[in-house]
């Protein structure tokens, strides 16, 4: 649904891809991804991608769909788990632009 509605946005599109890099990551690909340099392998655990857990997972649960920002110049990341609507990333990227998070 967010796939649908938030990212057919137009100024959520063009915010995205003037300020970021952008990926999506199926939580059941079975292809082995790499990230920062390391590998994560989806064999070896169960239920969903490594790479998706780890970015994903917050208080010890992963919500669908989850959506990450990563700022390398601290290491972190902000999640937002759950559906998003475009208002809310747009003032999200505005309060990147104005020095936060």
């Amino acid at each position: 649904m967010q796939e649908n509605i938030t990212f057919k946005d137009q100024e959520v599109i063009d915010l995205l891809t003037e300020k970021f890099y952008c990926l999506k990551i199926d939580a059941e690909d079975e292809r082995t991804l790499t990230f920062m340099g390391r590998d994560y392998d989806p064999a070896s655990v169960g239920d969903f991608h490594p790479l998706a857990r780890m970015l994903g997972m917050e208080h010890g649960k992963l919500l669908f769909p989850t959506t990450v920002f990563y700022f390398p110049s601290t290491q972190t990341f902000q999640r937002f788990q759950g559906f998003q609507r475009e208002k809310d990333l747009k003032r999200f990227i505005q309060e990147i632009e104005n020095g936060m998070p």
